[in-house]
């Protein structure tokens, strides 16, 4: 039988980007996506499925988080612990190869995906531990599979919580020292009005002009923006 190596974990979660920011986009990225099928299926209606960012520099801790579908209890493993597995369709959602939710392994101590389905009085968090997996990537007398490796590294925890309760939350815990910018809040926030899809600026001259083209235009895929709010820790509130 063949045999897939750990170091093909350390291509998925060590390696994948240059910049290590682009973390902020495939989980934005992940949480636009769920908000599409909450959307289409009309799952929440009246409620506004938003995302929020909290990043706290002094704890060295960074959450994001959506309001959307979450994942029923029974499928957290299934859907979270396989790698390269997605069920999303590439054409109909952004993220669709399964492998972007571990980009932030590779830049905190420990991973936290924390998730709860509504209708269900549990959420559901999964663990990576990150440093663990590192100590396991540069062992050279290790020679555990990747498949073991996953095992080693992954623990579930469960936890009471209300029942109309329905989130997902990324939560990087003990960012690296070396990953310093991603704590950087005001160049985070202005690095995702660059690169997620949000509304214009107000002061945007043009904003009404693109907007009526696109309207105007069947051919041309039609603009789709999603709430995101930061939280700054220093200051407890939410903005856009």
């Amino acid at each position: 039988m063949a045999k897939i190596g750990k170091n093909v974990l350390e291509n998925l979660t060590q390696a994948m980007y240059s910049d290590s920011r682009i973390v902020y986009r495939e989980y934005i990225q992940n949480s636009t996506d769920q908000i599409d099928v909450a959307k289409k299926n009309n799952s929440f209606p009246g409620e506004e499925l938003q995302i929020y960012i909290t990043i706290d520099p002094k704890k060295r801790n960074i959450y994001i988080e959506d309001n959307a579908n979450g994942i029923p209890q029974n499928e957290v493993k299934k859907r979270l612990g396989d790698v390269a597995d997605s069920e999303k369709i590439q054409g109909d959602a952004r993220g669709f190869r399964g492998i972007g939710r571990l980009g932030g392994i590779g830049y905190c101590k420990e991973l936290r995906f924390v998730t709860s389905y509504r209708g269900e009085d549990k959420q559901t968090t999964m663990i990576w531990d990150a440093d663990k997996l590192n100590e396991i990537i540069h062992d050279p007398n290790n020679h555990d599979s990747a498949e073991k490796v996953l095992k080693d590294i992954i623990k579930y925890q469960i936890d009471d919580c209300e029942k109309e309760k329905h989130f997902f939350k990324v939560e990087m815990l003990g960012v690296n020292e070396e990953d310093e910018k991603l704590l950087d809040i005001d160049d985070i926030e202005q690095y995702i009005s660059e690169v997620a899809p949000v509304d214009f600026d107000s002061s945007f001259l043009f904003a009404s002009k693109i907007k009526g083209f696109i309207e105007d235009h069947d051919e041309v895929p039609p603009l789709r923006t999603y709430p995101i709010f930061f939280k700054r820790i220093r200051r407890g509130t939410y903005r856009n």
